[in-house]
């Protein structure tokens, strides 16, 4: 193995004489290393795409060299949409603001898509963020404040559930005493 100016290391693998790879699709990979204090151990490479876990055997994860022939490779129908991507480009790239809906509220409670509207869309647009990222919310109340009486991943009936422990640590918790009814009933 060599290192480059910038510590980043790596191998060249030659293809085999007759001209096809020498690791074979979906080979287990991993760097052996030594390090300075003479002890040893397995590594998953950094730039690793396919990463897989087989706890019959071990709990560490695998690298796997994911090089399909190509009968086994994804085949795409249509062209990139190269004029959008120039549109981009010209517009100074991609900014993306992450948005977690139920936690952007100063008032520590659980926020509303509609708060988040009015009062979190103006400042990312003044920030110069051109581009959002709804962050899924989680279809169950286990993990607070993330999730609100508005969460669109959530069936209606959970909010009959009974609360979490530690709900009371989170003001404006939505009330578990009541039913709720579907939206589509009260039409």
């Amino acid at each position: 193995m060599t290192v480059d100016g910038f510590g980043k290391w790596q191998i060249v693998v030659r293809p085999t004489a007759a001209g096809g790879p020498a690791i074979a699709h979906d080979s287990k990979v991993k760097v052996h290393f030594t390090f300075a204090d003479g002890s040893a151990g397995d590594r998953v490479p950094a730039w690793a795409t396919r990463v897989t876990q087989d706890l019959g055997q071990s709990p560490d994860y695998d690298a796997r060299f994911w090089n399909p022939p190509p009968s086994g490779r994804h085949t795409f129908r249509h062209p990139r949409p190269v004029k959008a991507m120039q549109r981009v480009a010209e517009r100074g790239g991609l900014k993306i603001y992450e948005a977690h809906v139920g936690i952007a509220t100063p008032e520590g409670r659980v926020g509303t898509y509609k708060e988040f509207e009015r009062d979190m869309l103006p400042r990312i647009k003044e920030l110069g963020y051109n581009t959002i990222q709804m962050c899924a919310l989680p279809p169950t109340f286990a993990s607070p404040p993330q999730v609100g009486s508005d969460c669109p991943s959530k069936p209606f009936w959970q909010l009959t559930l009974p609360p979490p422990p530690g709900h009371e640590r989170w003001p404006g918790w939505p009330s578990w005493s009541t039913p709720t009814t579907p939206r589509s009933a009260t039409r």
